[in-house]
This record gives C-alpha cells, structure tokens and sequence, in this order.
C-alpha cells in the first residue's frame, strides 16, 4: 500500500497539487499505526492540523516529529 502511494506523493509534488499531495502522505496504512501510539499527543496532532486546514498530516521519519502540507 505505501509503495502505491509514493507514485502519488511525487506527482503531488510535481504537479503542485497540495490535495494530492497531503492525501498521499496521510495515507499511511503500515508504519504510522504502529508508531502513532508511541507518540504522546500525535492523533491529536494530526487531528488539529486537519482541522486548521492541513491537506494532510503525519509523522516525519521515526517520530516525534509531525509534518503537515498547508
């Protein structure tokens, strides 16, 4: 599943399309469920991100960090 969406991530990059883009990186089905919950706070990172308008959130390599396409 991530791997179909890496095609998506650059063509959101490449066509700069931020819809595109923020669906891809929030699509994450293998590694973000498993590290989510070692992160204090992150789904309520990632819900208020959306909420503020964010195209899509996640987390940023290994964690803790988040990134957000606004």
């Amino acid at each position: 599943w991530n791997c179909s969406q890496a095609g998506a991530l650059v063509a959101g990059v490449l066509q700069g399309d931020l819809l595109m883009l923020g669906k891809a990186l929030s699509s994450d089905k293998i590694v973000e469920p498993k590290r989510a919950p070692l992160i204090p706070g992150m789904d309520a990172v990632k819900k208020a991100a959306i909420e503020a308008g964010a195209f899509g959130c996640t987390i940023s390599g290994a964690g803790p960090t988040a990134v957000a396409i606004t």
